[in-house]
């Protein structure tokens, strides 16, 4: 298929497949589930942001797991305040909605999650 475009070193046969394999709808065959689960761009990135942070602190009082403990907790941290902030979406307290709401509730999440791993991965007493 790409064979006629040799001559052009190759460049357009690259740029073909590239944009064959970027864009495309790879995840058309699922099925739509916005309505349920939309989150704003910016919950997702206070989330990661507050799980990178609560990880860094959570690895200093649980349990060493090897290579890998930090993405195990920095996993179950994001997962959870994004849990948190999809469940507690309706609940209207005066905050501002767009950036305030989304923090407290991926604090209120992560706090949970913490206290879970906390108590699964206890540090041992020397």
């Amino acid at each position: 298929m790409y064979r006629k475009f040799a001559g052009t070193g190759g460049r357009f046969a690259q740029k073909a497949m590239m944009d064959e394999l970027f864009n495309r709808d790879w995840f058309g065959w699922l099925p739509d589930i916005s309505p349920w689960a939309y989150l704003p761009s910016q919950t997702v990135a206070v989330s990661a942001v507050f799980a990178g942070a609560g990880t860094a602190i959570l690895s200093r009082y649980t349990a060493d797991l090897g290579h890998l403990s930090v993405p195990i907790k920095y996993g179950t941290l994001f997962i959870a305040a994004l849990l948190a902030n999809w469940l507690l979406s309706d609940l209207r307290l005066p905050l501002d909605a767009d950036l305030q709401a989304p923090i407290v509730y991926a604090f209120v999440g992560i706090t949970i999650a913490s206290l879970g791993l906390m108590i699964l991965l206890r540090r041992e007493r020397a």
